[in-house]
Parts: C-alpha cells; structure tokens; sequence
C-alpha cells in the first residue's frame, strides 16, 4: 500500500527545495515539500500476481458463464412457450378444421337426407300415377275390348240374320218353284176332267 500523501500548503508542480546540509538523503521515492518536514512519497509500482489475476479471471469467466447460462434458460424457456404456443395453435387450428369440416358433413348429410325424401316422395307420386294411369288403360283396354266384342257379336248377329234370311227366301223359292210345278202338273187333269167328265174306263 502507499504511503498517503502529507498536506502541502503548495501545488506539486513546484521545484523541491533543497536537502539541508547534514540531514539525511531523500530516498528516491520521497518528495520533499516547500516546509520543512513536508515529504510526499510515490507508491510503489504494482506487481503483478497471476494467481489472483487468475482467479480474478475464472471468477469473470464463472460469472460469465453464470450470465450465459441464465441467458440460456431464459432463451430456452421463451423457446419451449413458443414452441408450446405452436403447437396448442397447430392443435387448435386442426380442431377448428375438424370442427369446421364436421359441420360441412352434417350440413352436407343433412341435404341428403332431404334431398332423399324428397325424391322419395316424387318417387311415390309418380308411382301413384303410374298405377292410376295402369288402371286408367286398363279399364279402357277392357272397355275397347268388351266395345269390340260386341261389335263382333253384332256383325256375327247380322250374318247370321242375313244368312237365316237367304236359307229363308231360299227356301220359299223353293216352295214357289214346287207350288208351281205341282200346279202345273194338275192344270192338263182339271182340263180332262172339264172335256171328259166321265171318263171311260
């Protein structure tokens, strides 16, 4: 340690005064003051020691790597929230695309399933009109059949009058013809019987 300095009444920067003849040699680190008794002594230059210096320096470097490490947690830490943050919003997004999709097949389903009934009630009209119209031929089917059968019973009817008519008129011809040919035959006896009415024997 150095020694501290005496008050001077004076600055530094003036000249010493001279060593009184007699008194002892200033050592080379003493400054002699303007009174007497009035010395001031220059440190000692320092000396370095390594091992302190050094341990000096382990305890910067520990503090550093202290600083470093705190630094590092809180970066890791700031890190894993982050990632965290991530992957709850990766996890969220997922769930409202999930949800979102699920609603677009409910609604989707739900479009079916009228969409469905209401082809099924198209579906069961048509059928009721396909079997209406089905009995509708139907029964005109049968009434032009039942139509053209009596047609047919009608014209069959008319040739078997029209034929019962011609055996009829054929056969009174036939009657004419005998009646006349029998009159015919019994005309040359009425004639004989008027000439000769005995006739002999």
């Amino acid at each position: 340690m150095a020694a501290p300095l005496q008050p001077r009444s004076q600055p530094c920067a003036q000249p010493a005064a001279q060593p009184q003849p007699g008194a002892p040699a200033p050592r080379c680190r003493d400054i002699t003051g303007p009174m007497p008794h009035a010395v001031a002594v220059i440190p000692k230059p320092y000396k370095k020691n390594t091992l302190e210096e050094e341990i000096l320096a382990e305890r910067a470097r520990e503090g550093d790597r202290r600083e470093y490490a705190r630094e590092l947690r809180v970066f890791q830490h700031y890190r894993n929230v982050c990632d965290w943050q991530k992957s709850r919003e990766h996890k969220w997004v997922h769930r409202v695309a999930e949800e979102k999709v699920r609603a677009k097949m409910r609604d989707y389903l739900e479009e079916i399933d009228v969409r469905r009934d209401r082809l099924r009630e198209l579906l069961e009209e048509e059928e009721i009109k396909y079997f209406a119209e089905m009995d509708t031929l139907a029964e005109m089917e049968a009434q032009d059949k039942e139509a053209k059968m009596k047609e047919q019973i009608k014209l069959l009817r008319e040739k078997r009058e029209r034929e019962r008519q011609q055996q009829v008129a054929e056969k009174r011809e036939q009657q004419f013809r005998s009646s006349q040919r029998s009159g015919q035959l019994q005309e040359p006896n009425v004639a004989l019987k008027e000439v000769c009415p005995n006739p002999v024997s």
